[in-house]
């Protein structure tokens, strides 16, 4: 099936189409506006310089039993939800149990939380509106957060395989990627990738998918940081296509696609081909996220965590009153 002709599985539902000036899970009272600048770099030097940063064949020495290895059992689920003061604070459930605060900021919300690819380390998105501020890093029980020096305009975030360095949208850069050094805060700019949002590495480092905000909607790309191309995965003009994440193997991507309030979970090839909604358009089903296995992927929806088959299937809900999952170190 060729990029961008999603196919449903029961055969007769459409996705219903969304509204594009209605923006979900970004701020509190509306759209994020991009202004397009150019970039501060040539095209082929700063992914050059992008990909001296994270070199892929790096990433078996950074993570020497495999990009998303963690434990055996991995049971870790990290998310956020409303905790002290009203605000998004970060949790974790682990082998089952009861849910643990990572973070208890009464003045800030913490949103998008992610796991490195060891399990060890956890970034996520600390300001005074969800999904918009600083990168925290810290250890994956909360401990030693640290913010990354620089920048406070961040939209979402992900880990590069590496572990010293993570991708994010700056919205002080047009919503551009951008590669910065942990420890340093240095940033390197990715071209081409104006008004993006909610990356994510491959698990070979030699690619990152994202959303990318055109006039009237949304759709996924994915950039080659050896090739320095960009190409759009999904073009369907009448709905908006958001959260790209590859699955543990990097052979899928699942995102979100359909028009507010409704949204159906897809999956489809890295390079766009065989795309497929696992269910028709639900209420706000958003923020896909694998489990550890590759076998189920986690959803939002109205406000729970939900989690679906790869293969389809009917949901189930696994968490109430959660958002923003994590569960690439979670195996339900």
């Amino acid at each position: 099936m060729a990029p961008g002709r999603v196919r449903i599985d029961d055969g007769n539902a459409a996705i219903p189409r969304r509204p594009a000036s209605i923006r979900t899970f970004l701020v509190d009272d509306g759209v994020v506006l991009m202004l397009a600048r150019p970039a501060r770099l040539g095209r082929r030097a700063a992914l050059a310089a992008i990909g001296a940063l994270v070199p892929a064949a790096g990433v078996a020495a950074a993570c020497p039993d495999g990009p998303r290895a963690s434990t055996d059992e991995p049971r870790l689920l990290v998310f956020a939800a409303i905790g002290a003061g009203e605000r998004f604070d970060l949790f974790e459930i682990r082998d089952g149990g009861e849910r643990v605060p990572l973070t208890t900021t009464p003045d800030a919300d913490e949103s998008f939380p992610r796991l490195s690819a060891d399990g060890r380390r956890l970034a996520w998105i600390e300001g005074t509106r969800p999904g918009l501020g600083r990168i925290v890093v810290a250890n994956s029980d909360g401990s030693g957060a640290t913010p990354i020096p620089g920048g406070s305009e961040y939209r979402s975030v992900a880990w590069a395989p590496d572990g010293r360095h993570v991708v994010s949208s700056s919205f002080a850069d047009a919503g551009q990627l951008v590669v910065i050094d942990i420890a340093t805060g240095a940033v390197t700019p990715i071209p081409g990738t104006d008004g993006a949002d909610s990356p994510d590495y491959s698990t070979d480092g030699r690619s990152i998918v994202f959303r990318k905000e055109l006039p009237g909607n949304d759709e996924i790309y994915r950039v080659d940081l050896e090739a320095g191309s960009v190409v759009r995965l999904t073009t369907r003009g009448d709905v908006n296509d958001l959260g790209p994440r590859y699955s543990p193997d990097g052979s899928s991507i699942a995102w979100s696609s359909g028009e507010y309030p409704a949204d159906a979970i897809c999956t489809m090839h890295p390079d766009g081909s065989e795309q497929r909604c696992l269910l028709p358009a639900v209420e706000e089903a958003e923020n896909p996220s694998w489990t550890h296995d590759g076998r189920q992927i986690v959803f939002d929806r109205r406000g729970d965590l939900w989690a679906i088959d790869a293969a389809g299937g009917t949901p189930r809900r696994v968490v109430s009153d959660a958002s923003f999952a994590d569960a690439s170190h979670w195996t339900p």
